[in-house]
């Protein structure tokens, strides 16, 4: 693939006009072509120079909580399951709901709470302006089932996960996910 990019380039010997920054055909990660020189304004180049890729900064907004609780900006990975990222959202948000109207989370294989948690999600996906066709209960019941349990190996995943993505939206060099 070919791109245009911005290069800006250091210590270029014998350019009668140095070329500061301009945009270049990107032929790979590792090569790029900068045009014609053969004109007037070039001499035949010799040796040395740095060149760098100027990267346009991007201004990010983010929608707040409560905007992306109401219509969640879901990311979605297969596209054969188009509803699962806000069948996923609505199980999670029902679990939260939970947690604060009891205080702690559902009973380890209680269906008792894994009735209430049913009832939640669905009262969710009502009150949600990204509505699903028919809340997935099986869902909603095994994340019910589950919440108490740790997975050690998940934990530490998920973890490193978020860690990478602080450190891309702190340093700025890489985009960080949306939402």
């Amino acid at each position: 693939m070919l791109v245009l990019c911005k290069i800006s380039s250091t210590g270029v010997t014998d350019f009668k006009r140095l070329w500061r920054e301009h945009f270049d055909l990107v032929l790979s990660p590792q090569a790029f072509e900068i045009g014609d020189t053969s004109g007037a304004d070039f001499a035949e180049y010799e040796h040395g120079g740095i060149a760098l890729q100027v990267k346009k900064p991007q201004k990010m907004s983010f929608q707040s909580l409560s905007e992306q609780l109401q219509k969640p900006d879901c990311l979605t990975t297969d596209f054969a399951k188009l509803e699962a990222p806000l069948q996923t959202h609505l199980a999670m948000v029902a679990l939260d709901s939970f947690r604060h109207a009891h205080g702690c989370f559902p009973k380890v294989w209680s269906t008792d709470d894994a009735k209430t948690m049913v009832d939640l999600a669905k009262k969710a996906n009502e009150a949600s302006l990204e509505k699903v066709s028919e809340v997935d209960i099986s869902l909603v019941q095994d994340l019910s089932f589950t919440a108490q349990g740790c997975l050690a190996p998940l934990a530490a995943a998920l973890g490193g996960f978020l860690a990478q993505e602080v450190i891309k939206s702190v340093s700025g060099k890489f985009t960080p996910l949306k939402q």
